[in-house]
């Protein structure tokens, strides 16, 4: 079996909103991502300003437990992920991102979204349990993976808002994230997506 992981930023109307999913899969699987900064994010806020105004060693304490606790969440999570894709699938592929340049010249509010996924932590652990396993993980050049169709692999622009990949060449349609992680799978495979990869019953929309 093969996989392909399909992981970017979404932005709707003028706002960051951070991750969608954290991950579609070609099976067309959406990982959902828990946002466990995001959710802990205004009581994190709460607990630095009591803290910034009694310095307390309580408040501290209390401080340092919220974000322990959200990276037990966090790398919790990772790890079992990780397992299970490694465990599941002999061929994983993903986008070859540079984590840290995207957080260097992201907006603050896509920089907290990355941290908190932990894309970084992610694919360090897929690394060394595909050893584990026998599986091979490869990484493609991520140039046009979402504007590329799947089916007959001419350009098809989008915008980060839209939603659905519609050719209009092939007149292949499915999610946008699925079209993309069926575009990296035909990567790592070396195959061009005119050349087969699809035909793949779209997914609902």
């Amino acid at each position: 079996d093969h996989l392909d992981l399909h992981t970017f930023p979404t932005r709707r109307s003028s706002d960051l909103l951070g991750l969608e999913s954290f991950a579609t899969l070609s099976t067309g699987e959406k990982i959902v991502n828990p946002r466990w900064y995001r959710k802990l994010e205004q009581r994190l806020k709460e607990a630095q300003q009591r803290y910034a105004q009694h310095k307390s060693r309580r408040q501290r304490q209390h401080l340092a437990q919220l974000h322990a606790k959200i990276q037990r969440q966090r790398k919790d999570f990772l790890h079992k992920l990780s397992h299970r894709l490694t465990q599941e699938f002999s061929l994983l592929a993903i986008e070859n991102l540079s984590i840290k340049e995207m957080m260097t010249n992201g907006r603050s509010g896509l920089n907290k979204s990355i941290h908190d996924a932990g894309w970084g932590t992610f694919i360090q652990m897929l690394g060394y349990k595909v050893e584990r396993t026998g599986a091979k993980l490869i990484k493609v050049n991520p140039a046009y993976t979402s504007q590329q169709c799947a089916s007959c692999g001419q350009l098809v622009p989008k915008t980060l808002s839209m939603r659905v990949h519609d050719c209009p060449h092939c007149h292949f349609r499915c999610d946008r994230d699925l079209n993309a992680a069926l575009v990296i799978l035909s990567k790592a495979i070396g195959w061009e997506p005119a050349h087969g990869l699809v035909p793949l019953k779209p997914a609902p929309l």
